[in-house]
């Protein structure tokens, strides 16, 4: 299955979006993310409130995408919603929760708590706190590589897909 995103990122072609941040504000209504996958434009529907990966991996499953494939939607829907909520998105990482859930995206955005991100979280997939102790350390991780590198992550993009 061939798919791919617009603005030279791969994967999934990013088309057109309306809208808010998925679990996050859903007060900001729902939108949509419009991807062509075999050179055929689809919508990934948004609803109000909606949970990221919950979206992602409906569309993924429907369409016969990859886990891969999911993740970009996943990731794309994050980081598009933040921007349109105002939200700088820093970088979204992947957790895997186990069970049903599988690996699912925290989105990271600027200026707030490592322990508060965290703390929802686990609240949110019902995980012991030893988890929210090992997601402080890895955002702190992620943060200190980036900032050695002297360049803001960029992992809220989809991925190249020549690196898949």
């Amino acid at each position: 299955m061939r798919m791919r995103v617009g603005l030279g990122l791969g994967l999934l072609r990013l088309v057109g979006l309306i809208g808010f941040v998925p679990a996050v504000n859903p007060e900001l209504g729902a939108f949509e993310v419009g991807i062509s996958v075999n050179d055929v434009e689809m919508a990934v529907a948004v609803p109000a409130g909606a949970d990221a990966d919950v979206v992602a991996k409906q569309f993924g499953a429907k369409h016969g995408l990859s886990t891969d494939g999911t993740s970009v939607v996943a990731r794309t829907i994050l980081s598009r919603g933040a921007e349109l909520s105002g939200k700088s998105l820093a970088y979204v990482l992947p957790v895997n929760v186990g069970g049903a859930h599988g690996t699912v995206h925290l989105p990271v955005y600027s200026g707030e708590s490592h322990e508060d991100l965290a703390a929802g979280f686990i609240a949110k997939y019902g995980l012991q706190q030893s988890v929210a102790t090992q997601l402080i350390g890895v955002m702190a991780s992620h943060e200190q590589t980036a900032a050695a590198k002297g360049a803001a992550s960029d992992s809220a993009s989809p991925p190249d897909p020549s690196a898949m």
